[in-house]
């Protein structure tokens, strides 16, 4: 285990660590240009929440160790071991200590270092602590009811281009239990006209991240309140006509743009896969619907779950 001095500085990362460079002298017939896009596409390898979690976990280490005089890299597995044990007994969950060795291992696979996760006492330690504080979440959260979503829509202003727009994004994600990286991420598209409702191409999820693609039906609601389809309608009105996304920014003093509120997608993850059609053969379909409506009857009609999906159009 090496020790620092205790007034010695450990240097802190603010952001997200890069990937490693690669060494264009060592690879002969290879330009500069040849190694960047390699490099680019490395970067792409972890989507970009995760880079900001891996920082927070190995900002949490290297606090640690500046506090014991500890190098945090390369990581001695004794130590490592003790931070962990330290960490379940300040009352942390078992969640947020894996998340820090998940930060930590990725640190040092960048690195080209062994890596101390790894250790036969880092993963007794690991077992342990499972066995110890478990891995169920501490709190489980609330799922939302029909009853408090209309409650949430009746307190939003259906006058307002605003208004409008995040009706309709509560509901149509409400009734396709989509995240919000998902509905940031639909672009106009992605959605199709059913006989019996919509059906959602989500071209690329949290657990979809190499971009299979999944087929998602969503049924009209019982309730003209809570019907996303009605609401979708409606700010599809209001929305520029034209292709990208599908939700917009809405200015407060100026026409609404055509452009996404969402984080732009990286030219190494989602760009290409947006202007891709998603395989019907590959992609997964489901049907996801408000509870209390019926799920729409399977359907081989142009448009529907089947076929290539039909953009809609602002009408």
């Amino acid at each position: 285990m090496t020790n620092l001095p205790a007034d010695t500085p450990v240097p802190m990362k603010t952001t997200a660590p890069k990937a490693a460079p690669l060494d264009c002298g060592s690879i002969r017939g290879l330009a500069p240009d040849d190694l960047q896009r390699i490099a680019a596409v490395i970067e792409g390898e972890v989507a970009e929440s995760t880079r900001t979690t891996y920082a927070s976990g190995w900002r949490s280490w290297e606090t640690w160790c500046r506090r014991r005089g500890l190098m945090p890299l390369p990581a001695d597995p004794h130590a490592l071991a003790a931070y962990l044990t330290e960490r379940a007994e300040a009352g942390l969950c078992y969640g947020t200590m894996d998340g820090d060795c998940a930060a930590i291992a990725h640190r040092h696979h960048q690195e080209g270092l062994s890596d101390p996760t790894a250790a036969a006492v880092v993963r007794r330690v690991r077992r342990g602590l499972r066995r110890i504080i478990g891995t169920a979440p501490r709190r489980q959260a609330h799922p939302l009811t029909v009853a408090e979503l209309a409650q949430i829509v009746a307190s939003i202003d259906a006058e307002s281009g605003i208004g409008v727009r995040d009706r309709a994004v509560l509901l149509l994600g409400y009734a396709a239990a989509l995240r919000p990286s998902e509905i940031a991420a639909l672009h106009l598209a992605d959605i199709t006209v059913d006989a019996h409702g919509l059906l959602i191409t989500i071209r690329r999820s949290k657990t979809d991240q190499e971009g299979h693609g999944q087929l998602v039906g969503v049924a009209a609601g019982l309730h003209a309140a809570t019907d996303p389809i009605r609401s979708l309608r409606a700010w599809l009105d209001l929305r520029p006509v034209g292709p990208g996304p599908l939700f917009t920014r809405v200015p407060a003093h100026r026409p609404i743009t055509r452009d996404g509120f969402g984080p732009e997608p990286s030219a190494t993850s989602s760009a290409t896969a947006l202007t891709q059609p998603v395989s019907v053969t590959s992609a997964s379909a489901a049907t996801r619907c408000v509870p209390g409506t019926p799920p729409p009857p399977p359907s081989t009609a142009p448009g529907s779950i089947g076929s290539r999906p039909r953009p809609v159009t602002a009408t």
